[in-house]
Order: structure tokens, then C-alpha cells, then sequence
């Protein structure tokens, strides 16, 4: 997600813990801390979760930041059945509450 030469983006220790937490990667002791602030558990599984529900405030990164790189991944790596034919275009909805939401946003 940060390699300049994928998405080259840069994210939050927050929003880094998130998607670590998402896919049952291992977290550091600081993550560990945050992620047990954020969801009151005492403890981490370590195993990927099928679904999340991101409670976020306005420009916090959760299209750009977090949602983008996930539906990304997902749609190149995820558990879809079946391959897009040579001349297939693979389409993938991103959904956002209004036409105004959808402008993207540089920071």
C-alpha cells in the first residue's frame, strides 16, 4: 500500500493498525494497545475478520486511506471465483453516500 510504485500511499498508525487488524496480521505492542482502546477487547486473535464496521469522523481516510486500498486488493486477491476473460473489463464498486463525496481529495 506505501511502495511508490503500487498506491504510494501513506497512512496513520491508526489507520495502519485498522487494516492489519482487518486481515489478522500481527500487531506491534502500540497497535496492540490501540486496538483493544478501539474495539474494548482484552484481546487480539490474530485472524482475519469477513466483515468490519468502521466507525470514522469526516477526513479521516477511510475512502481514500482505507476503503480504495482494500477494495483494490480484494478485487485482485480476494476469494472471487473465476477470472476475467482476455478483453474482460473487471469492475469494482467503491459506493459513497452522494455525488459530493466522491470528489477525491489529495492530502
Amino acid at each position: 500500500m506505501s511502495d511508490q510504485q503500487l498506491l504510494g500511499l501513506s497512512v496513520s498508525s491508526a489507520q495502519e493498525t485498522l487494516l492489519r487488524a482487518v486481515y489478522g496480521l500481527p500487531l506491534e505492542a502500540g497497535q496492540l494497545d490501540l486496538y483493544r482502546q478501539c474495539t474494548g477487547r482484552d484481546s487480539y486473535a490474530g485472524q482475519p475478520f469477513g466483515e468490519v464496521t468502521v466507525i470514522a469522523g469526516a477526513r479521516s481516510g477511510k475512502d481514500s486511506r482505507i476503503a480504495a486500498p482494500i477494495v483494490v486488493y480484494e478485487g485482485l486477491f480476494g476469494g472471487h471465483d473465476g477470472h476475467l476473460a482476455r478483453g474482460e473489463r473487471g469492475v469494482i464498486p467503491l459506493v459513497a453516500q452522494d455525488q459530493r463525496a466522491t470528489k477525491y481529495r489529495r492530502s
